[in-house]
């Protein structure tokens, strides 16, 4: 404590502040609430009495230590950060002066559950495990702090947050503090939800999938860093278009174009890209160096038809490499399933199968097998991995081999990360672990390409879930797979064109190198702008949740007006849910809106991978640590016509007061006892959930 004074230039810590603290809260309680009181606290008594953490300690956490803890951590955090953001954040907290700016930091972070001291929270006076505190409610009476409560308000959706205890604090910050509005906004959304709450959207932007527009990171000039291995030009140009708009939204347009046009016309790979008051591009050295080779195989469109060509692909390759580690890389669930069930009777080895429309805890025993049979230090051996997108990236998995349907070309070079990916090569030979010294040659990759005779890509369920138009572009353009016609790629040296030239813009729609038969500039225009129009509904529903930079200006110490009342809603609007659906209730982040993730229950336990429990135990006043995590394995993420389906069978299962008291990990869920899933579908222990079709 004695630290933290010297730190933050403070003299009021201690029991007398949290005497103050807790009159300033209580007083703002009465007030909210319309009750009056007239109290005396004893001072010490106070200060021990009030908790901060409950159930996590032997002895409740007092409110004081918790607080002191926090501004701890803060101070030591500080000399962490960035210098950027440092240089920022003293800006905002001490007109520069970092000394000064760090110890308010600390007092900052100190602050943020001062709203905890009110009786209604150290009482949980109207939650309905009040009877657990009533111990320490009768303590705190004896201090002489006023512990009856008034009936709990009758609160409707988002204005419910005004009883949270953030809330609390920032009415008392706003009262009795000098604390500038951002500053009191900061501290009183600390759980994610901004006060007053009166918007029902979030600013919600995925970089790789919507136009970032006016970000509004880029206002308060924080230094934002964007990982990808494979980001087009023209995204990259659109992000610092974007930021500069941000940092210079009080310049001329001029700024901002003059900054985007520093970019270099081709990017160096890798790289990194920064902005700030300038823009940089710094190359990077690459740390492997090799040349990639590629295999194309045409594939027949139909279903059966591609499966069985696929079948065949591995089996050839299985023949030539019995000891390989081979890796199947498909682009849907369903034809995951298929090509598995297809080939794991005639391995030698181990098959394993991954894919998202299995079970969390289905996916965790997976992955983890993946990385005892093909990690960084798996034993050598014949091994068969099928699986969809979900081992495109992240997964460290060292593969020999590996075949892969046709994706767009940024997903088709992730995924080839996959191979040799323990072995180095600087640009002079290649050097293996010891346990995979039998490798020769150069890695390779086996593309799985649905096109005709004329090279058109197949369209419909052929090309799901990509567009026809991405996949043609990777296809046919000389800078990609040329047709099916490349056989090596220079990694690192070809990449960056490689995924510049499969990125599709309006230039795409008069590319005069488009020749063929006539009618098929035709068609190939048509999925162009098909593609176009996609991303640009993204783009729209990105912008409608978001908000303009200018407007995040307002927010800062030197803005003028406190944004803090109710005629300032736009901080609320950062953390609400992102999309409505009038049918469907809540869509989180920005995604297809036919999505769902439903919790399996089977109470009988005799279905493997799903819940031992009934959905109404997890309504109860507290669950348990271990049963919301069992619960969370059970859960299966599902789209389209399936996740409609689903929906409507968990309708009639629905305990009527999940969406206001389930765990909030699980209100967005769907609970749904397996025998509801009758004809629908069931849950395989080894396929995982497994769509059934309609007759």
């Amino acid at each position: 404590m004695r630290n933290l004074k010297a730190r933050c230039r403070c003299s009021d810590t201690g029991p007398k502040a949290s005497t103050r603290l807790a009159k300033s809260a209580i007083s703002v309680s009465v007030w909210l609430y319309g009750t009056s009181h007239a109290y005396r606290p004893k001072t010490l008594e106070l200060t021990i009495t009030l908790w901060g953490k409950w159930g996590e300690f032997v002895e409740p956490l007092p409110l004081l230590g918790h607080m002191l803890d926090t501004a701890a951590f803060a101070l030591d955090l500080w000399p962490q950060l960035s210098g950027p953001l440092r240089v920022n954040a003293a800006d905002l907290l001490a007109a520069g002066d970092e000394e000064l700016g760090s110890a308010r930091f600390g007092v900052l972070a100190a602050l943020h559950d001062l709203g905890k001291a009110s009786r209604e929270f150290q009482g949980q006076l109207w939650t309905r495990q009040h009877a657990q505190f009533a111990a320490n409610t009768q303590a705190l009476a004896a201090t002489g702090l006023p512990m009856d409560a008034p009936p709990r308000p009758v609160l409707s959706g988002l204005d419910a947050a005004w009883l949270r205890h953030e809330a609390v604090t920032g009415l008392i910050l706003k009262d009795r503090t000098g604390l500038p509005a951002w500053a009191r906004r900061v501290v009183a959304g600390h759980h994610g939800r901004y006060q007053p709450a009166q918007s029902d959207v979030a600013f919600e932007l995925d970089a790789l999938h919507v136009r970032a527009s006016d970000p509004a990171w880029a206002a308060d000039r924080c230094r934002v860093t964007l990982l990808s291995a494979t980001l087009p030009r023209a995204r990259v140009a659109e992000l610092c278009a974007a930021w500069t708009s941000g940092w210079h939204a009080d310049d001329k347009p001029a700024v901002r174009d003059a900054l985007s046009g520093a970019l270099p016309p081709t990017l160096p790979y890798p790289s990194v890209v920064s902005v700030d008051d300038a823009l940089g591009c710094e190359p990077l050295e690459a740390w492997r160096r090799f040349e990639l080779e590629l295999v194309c195989h045409r594939l027949p469109a139909g279903r059966t038809g591609m499966l069985t060509a696929t079948a065949a692909v591995v089996a050839r390759l299985r023949a030539e490499q019995p000891e390989a580690r081979i890796g199947v890389l498909v682009n849907t669930v369903d034809r995951a399933i298929g090509v598995y069930q297809a080939l794991a009777s005639s391995e030698p080895g181990q098959t394993v199968l991954l894919h998202s429309r299995m079970t969390a805890a289905q996916r965790r025993q997976r992955t983890a097998q993946l990385h005892h049979l093909v990690g960084q230090h798996a034993a050598a051996g014949p091994v068969l991995v099928v699986a969809t997108q979900v081992a495109e990236a992240s997964l460290d998995l060292d593969l020999d081999l590996l075949v892969t349907d046709l994706a767009p070309m940024a997903s088709l070079l992730q995924r080839t990360g996959r191979l040799w990916r323990h072995s180095v090569n600087t640009g002079h030979g290649w050097t293996h672990p010891p346990h995979l010294a039998y490798r020769t040659g150069n890695p390779t990759v086996h593309v799985l390409a649905p096109v005709d005779d004329e090279g058109r890509v197949a369209t419909g369920a052929a090309a799901l879930p990509y567009t026809t138009a991405e996949l043609q572009a990777t296809w046919s353009k000389p800078a990609c797979l040329d047709g099916g016609a490349r056989r090596a790629m220079s990694v690192p040296g070809d990449v960056q064109a490689a995924v510049d030239s499969a990125h599709l813009t309006l230039a795409d729609l008069v590319d005069p190198a488009r020749s063929g038969p006539a009618g098929r500039e035709s068609a190939e225009t048509q999925a162009v702008l098909a593609h176009l129009a996609d991303q640009l509904a993204k783009s729209s529903a990105a912008q409608r949740v978001g908000m303009a930079a200018h407007e995040v200006g307002r927010w800062r110490p030197d803005a003028g007006q406190d944004p803090w009342g109710a005629d300032s809603p736009d901080w609320s609007a950062l953390t609400g849910p992102t999309l409505w659906d009038a049918e469907d209730g809540v869509v989180t982040r920005l995604q297809e809106r036919d999505q769902a993730t439903v919790l399996l229950c089977d109470p009988t336990g005799t279905t493997p991978w799903a819940w031992t429990g009934e959905p109404a135990a997890l309504l109860r006043p507290r669950s348990s640590r271990a049963t919301l995590l069992d619960a969370l394995g059970a859960t299966v993420p599902v789209s389209g016509a399936l996740a409609r389906r689903l929906r409507e069978r968990a309708r009639e299962h629905l305990p009527t007061a999940w969406a206001a008291s389930a765990p909030v990990l699980l209100r967005s869920m769907l609970p749904l006892p397996v025998t509801a899933l009758d004809g629908v579908a069931y849950l395989d222990p080894i396929l995982g959930l497994i769509r059934q079709e309609q007759p």
